[in-house]
């Protein structure tokens, strides 16, 4: 599996990327990315992919997407648990996602 883990700020696990769904770190699926931004199965924001960090922009855009992909079949299989990430300093005005 070729998936794109994602970090809190603080380097710990959250989330995956596989092709365009967003699953937990737990399996559980999350919502969509377009562009470099999250969105849940209903089309609201949720975050904003910030190199491997999921983090919560300080003005998130408040329409919906009007596309929306199906949500997927079957769980995603849970990619082996990377070592985390040395923690960052939060750019500026962003916070960390709570999933």
């Amino acid at each position: 599996m070729n998936a794109k883990h994602l970090f809190g700020s603080y380097g710990q696990f959250i989330a995956f990327v596989d092709r365009w769904n967003v699953f937990a770190a737990n399996g559980s699926y999350i919502g969509f990315v377009r562009e470099d931004r999250v969105y849940r199965p209903d089309g609201s924001y949720l975050a904003t992919i910030v190199n491997d960090r999921l983090l919560l922009e300080p003005a998130p855009p408040k329409h919906r997407v009007d596309y929306r992909p199906l949500p997927p079949h079957s769980a995603a299989p849970i990619p082996v648990d990377p070592f985390g990430r040395a923690p960052i300093v939060l750019p500026a005005g962003f916070s960390d996602v709570r999933l």
